[in-house]
């Protein structure tokens, strides 16, 4: 384990996620790439700020599960809808892909990753 995986940590690679998706705003319409990053907004007020380093199979197993559960909105006090939460897993998964090939961070996908049930 490197020293940048236990320094990294995780807001600091959806940040530069985030980044990446605003560079694609002349490529996408407005209003998704404005969605997805609010989605990324949503997912750093979800999960913690851990270290990448301690992002293995079991963090992203509990991380995606979370939001197949739907957890309870901090504004309605109720479960997310489901689109909402669909969306904010897939975002998520799509933000592991992008973290394994990023030449930015070290983070490598756990394997057996591909298998993580998502419905």
């Amino acid at each position: 384990m490197t020293k940048e995986l236990e320094t990294t940590t995780l807001y600091t690679a959806l940040d530069a996620y985030a980044e990446q998706i605003g560079k694609q705003a002349g490529h996408s319409p407005a209003a998704f790439i404005m969605n997805r990053l609010a989605i990324i907004r949503l997912l750093k007020k979800h999960h913690d700020d851990i270290p990448l380093a301690h992002i293995d199979l079991s963090a992203c197993v509990s991380m995606i599960d979370l939001w197949r559960s739907r957890p309870l909105s901090e504004r309605t006090g109720k479960p997310f809808a489901a689109s909402t939460a669909a969306k904010a897993q897939s975002e998520l998964i799509r933000f592991f892909g992008w973290l394994d090939l990023s030449p930015q961070f070290e983070w490598i996908a756990p394997s057996h990753f591909g298998q993580i049930s998502r419905r």
